[in-house]
């Protein structure tokens, strides 16, 4: 009888770990995220780095009619590291290593991979030097993400893709 409860203990566990590691691979598992309080409803929403990034690449598209952005791995982690150097609390929840020749960040191309995946970002172009914005990514985050920052966020988000918008110029 021990024995029993023993082994279904291991086995819950190992299931629990399994489960972890397929979120995980997923893009859902124990990545960091930010907690945001909006004062209306006094509700935690929960903001991934993809969120994050989304929402930039929509304001990056409104606002400053940019439709082509940089590949350059080197470009992008290192101003989005810059950025975040500076104190930036949004970024906060991508992690950078800069042991290397630049800052990477692999939060930042699992979130740039994830844009891809849905199609708000495409490599259409012959030389596959520049993501094309999609349209879509701005109604994504008119739809689903536009409510999830209070409006002291979106000032901090505009002021990132603007940011952003005069480091790829």
């Amino acid at each position: 009888m021990h024995k029993t409860k023993l082994s279904k203990r291991v086995l819950a566990k190992s299931h629990d770990t399994e489960h972890n590691l397929l979120a995980h691979k997923l893009g859902r598992g124990s990545k960091p995220r930010l907690r945001v309080s909006r004062r209306k409803s006094m509700t935690t929403e929960l903001l991934s780095p993809t969120d994050v990034i989304a929402a930039v690449l929509a304001l990056f598209y409104r606002d400053h009619d940019l439709k082509k952005m940089t590949t350059d791995r080197r470009v992008l982690h290192s101003v989005l590291y810059q950025m975040r150097q500076k104190g930036d609390d949004l970024l906060s929840g991508f992690r950078f290593d800069t042991s290397d020749i630049y800052p990477y960040s692999s939060t930042f191309d699992e979130a740039l991979a994830n844009m891809q995946i849905t199609g708000h970002l495409k490599r259409s172009n012959p030389d596959m030097d520049k993501f094309d914005i999609d349209g879509s990514v701005e109604s994504y985050f008119d739809s689903t993400l536009n409510g999830k920052f209070p409006a002291e966020r979106l000032e901090q988000l505009k002021k990132i893709s603007a940011q952003l918008a005069k480091d790829l110029r």
